[in-house]
């Protein structure tokens, strides 16, 4: 960096009841149900996942509580998850995002905050809503791609818990700045690691576990669900 210099800033947004009401994913999972590329029987486990994902093991050091492999995607083609996203976007995840996200980033942005998306979801769900917002990158899951064709198995550590604070830090290295140069936006306790190293964090619709954190902390909330 040039002496003199003003660092970048970046405003790290999670996604997943973050931004939106329901998770991407569930939304993704009604999609290829209601296309006939799943059976119904796969909507009865979104409810033991939500059940975990809001009440389970908090361990941020560890990805062994996050699913790597997903046989039900096995053999799709990479053009047809594209096309998936797109569509479980127009048809859904567009209309469950919360009235005051657009005016969230763009207040960023006058603050001289670049806008980026980081989610576990994947990212084939989440660009259509990049795109849709103007953010300026984005940090998500992805699959494993081989002739075109998906694997199922997750490529690399899943961006969730120190996953996602390891995946950030290093897009702030390729942009030679630092995690406390910038902000992070979540609404979950598995976010712990990246909101303990940005210069803000702000806790957004948290769960009962991350309040308790923004309260002790004296972070910054904001609940959209009121």
């Amino acid at each position: 960096m040039d002496q003199g210099s003003i660092p970048k800033k970046i405003a790290f947004f999670d996604v997943d009841h973050t931004l939106t009401r329901k998770a991407t994913g569930a939304w993704f999972l009604r999609e290829m149900v209601f296309q006939g590329m799943m059976g119904r029987r796969a909507l009865l486990s979104i409810p033991f996942y939500m059940f975990l994902y809001r009440f389970g093991p908090a361990n941020h050091t560890s990805q062994k509580h996050v699913p790597h492999n997903f046989p039900a995607l096995r053999g799709i083609p990479q053009q047809v998850l594209t096309e998936l996203g797109e569509t479980t976007h127009e048809k859904f995840i567009r209309n469950d995002m919360y009235p005051p996200v657009p005016e969230l980033i763009s207040e960023f942005r006058a603050l001289g905050y670049e806008p980026y998306l980081a989610t576990s979801s994947f990212d084939f769900l989440v660009l259509p809503l990049a795109r849709e917002l103007g953010v300026d990158g984005v940090i998500a899951s992805q699959l494993e791609i081989v002739n075109g064709e998906t694997t199922g198995r997750v490529l690399g550590p899943a961006s969730f818990g120190s996953g996602k604070r390891d995946q950030c830090r290093e897009r702030v290295d390729d942009l030679h700045t630092s995690l406390d140069q910038c902000a992070f936006f979540s609404d979950s306790i598995h976010d712990l690691p990246l909101l303990r190293e940005v210069g803000r964090p702000v806790a957004v619709n948290p769960d009962f576990r991350l309040l308790r954190q923004a309260k002790k902390y004296s972070w910054e909330i904001r609940d959209f669900r009121q």
